[in-house]
C-alpha cells in the first residue's frame, strides 16, 4: 500500500502540473491554480513525511495533514471545474484520483485510531 500511495500522489502532482499549463491565466484561475497546486503538492509531501515518521503518533499526524490537504484540493478543483468547462474531462479525472487518495488516507487514519 505504501509504495502504491507514494506513486499515486506523485502521479497526481504530475497530472496537476500538466493540467495547470492548460488552464487560462485569467485573474480567477490564477488564484485557484496557485491554491490548488499548493494543496496537491502538500498531499504527496506530507505522505512522504508520514512514511518516514518517527512514531505512530507522528505517522497519524502526517496522515491527518494529507487528509486535510486532499479535502482542500477537492475544494479548489471544484472551482477549477466550474470555471473551466473546456478541460472538464481532465479535471474530473484528476478529481477522482484525489478523492481516491482522500478515502484511502481517511480509512487509514480511522484504522490507526481504532487500533490504538
Amino acid at each position: 500500500m505504501k509504495k502504491r500511495l507514494l506513486n499515486k500522489t506523485a502521479d497526481i502532482s504530475k497530472n496537476t502540473i500538466n493540467l495547470s499549463k492548460k488552464i487560462p491565466n485569467n485573474p480567477e484561475n490564477k488564484i485557484i491554480k496557485k491554491q490548488f497546486l499548493r494543496a496537491v503538492f502538500s498531499i504527496g509531501a506530507n505522505y512522504r513525511e508520514a512514511v518516514e515518521a518517527e512514531s505512530r503518533k507522528d505517522f497519524t499526524h502526517k496522515l491527518c495533514i494529507c487528509k486535510k490537504e486532499a479535502r482542500e484540493a477537492l475544494y479548489w478543483i471544484g472551482l477549477l471545474l466550474y470555471h473551466n468547462k473546456r478541460s472538464k474531462e481532465e479535471i474530473e479525472n484528476l478529481q477522482k484520483q484525489i478523492d481516491e487518495v482522500y478515502r484511502i488516507v481517511f480509512k487509514s487514519i480511522k484504522t490507526l485510531k481504532l487500533n490504538k
